[in-house]
């Protein structure tokens, strides 16, 4: 009987489930071709172009679209049993709150895994690949793809300053290089301005360059051109170069690490919307879980409403979270708040107010 009725409730809210994850992504792909749209009209796009714009971007609209489809599901599917006595039938068989919402919450642990999948890594990845495939489109530049542009970079390790004013990671190729390399005291003892770069795989090969030495007290010491630099302290990998370049939403959750293990020299202020983004890539595993609380809560045995009820409650519940969200979410990556705090906060808060509500509940049906 127990597996009879699982089955039932797993097959009913799948079906809802499915439809409502195809329906959000077809209005997040109208939304967006409504703003792209002028971009690939203006500057003749090819349709490969657009298809391949829109299918990286596909982890990023998952992890959007997955926890919007799964309250919307939950609420639609028990108003749906409510309104039919289902709910009510199941009861009378014996059967408890909790093993009705047993197959909503298989479901959210897996959507927890997959949210936590994309999270940490292909969704950021998407939005990177987004900006490069914009400025493909706008530029007519196949090199657009992997170029990156005014790159700073110090390198803690060998006490070097870097700075590129363009650099391909991809290619490991870089334009106007400049390298500062700095004494104990964090005086310049040295630099080299060069034409152009290329990595070997172990360092980078400077062109064109010029070697600029400085006294102790910070006078110039000597100016002397080099046609070819190969020095093995000039050892930064182009793709931890590009690093820094990126914005956070759009590195993985390695990378970010890799990141701040490398940055542990610069402020916490300016690390704060890195740190915060880390948390946030965890945290957003949890999404679907913390709402489906919420979808508990508006179902009941007493509850006659039309299931489009439903939908009216799920906009409310997911205004309210993601506005909540995104404050807490700001206040964090400006340093207003320690990160770990700010992306915590509302998981936590709309969960305590979930399992109170919930519990009400229950008490007074019993009651």
């Amino acid at each position: 009987m127990n597996k009879l009725y699982s089955r039932y409730l797993l097959a009913e809210f799948l079906k809802v489930f499915l439809f409502s994850l195809i329906a959000c992504g077809a209005l997040w792909l109208i939304a967006d071709l409504l703003g792209s749209l002028d971009d690939f009209v203006q500057e003749s796009s090819s349709i490969g172009l657009v298809v391949e714009f829109y299918f990286v971007q596909f982890p990023k609209m998952l992890l959007l679209v997955i926890p919007v489809a799964f309250l919307f599901s939950a609420l639609f599917t028990l108003l749906t049993m409510s309104r039919h006595h289902e709910l009510i039938a199941l009861q009378a068989s014996g059967v408890s709150w909790m093993e009705i919402y047993r197959p909503f919450i298989w479901v959210g642990v897996v959507l927890f895994f997959v949210t936590g999948y994309l999270s940490t890594g292909p969704a950021n990845h998407a939005e990177g690949r987004r900006k490069e495939i914009l400025e493909q489109i706008r530029t007519k530049s196949a090199d657009s793809k992997t170029f990156k542009k005014g790159v700073p970079y110090y390198d803690s390790l060998r006490n070097q300053v870097w700075y590129l004013q363009s650099l391909d990671a991809i290619k490991g190729e870089a334009e106007g290089v400049e390298i500062t390399v700095l004494n104990e005291v964090m005086q310049d003892e040295a630099k080299y301005i060069a034409e152009s770069g290329r990595w070997n795989g172990n360092f980078w090969i400077l062109k064109n360059a010029k070697v600029m030495r400085f006294e102790p007290k910070g006078g110039l010491q000597s100016e002397t051109p080099a046609p070819m630099i190969q020095d093995g302290r000039f050892a930064v990998p182009p793709k931890q170069l590009a690093l820094l370049q990126a914005r956070p939403e759009e590195l993985g959750f390695f990378e970010i690490m890799r990141f701040l293990k490398e940055s542990s020299n610069r402020s916490s202020r300016a690390l704060a919307p890195y740190r915060t983004e880390l948390f946030q890539q965890v945290a957003s595993a949890f999404i679907p879980l913390v709402l489906l609380l919420f979808a508990f809560c508006c179902c009941g045995n007493e509850t006659r409403r039309n299931p489009a009820a439903g939908v009216f409650n799920a906009i409310f519940i997911l205004m309210a979270y993601y506005f909540v969200m995104n404050f807490f979410l700001s206040m964090g990556s400006s340093g207003r708040l320690p990160s770990f705090l700010s992306v915590m906060v509302t998981p936590l808060l709309f969960t305590g107010v979930g399992i109170w509500i919930l519990r009400e509940k229950t008490l007074g049906y019993r009651s």
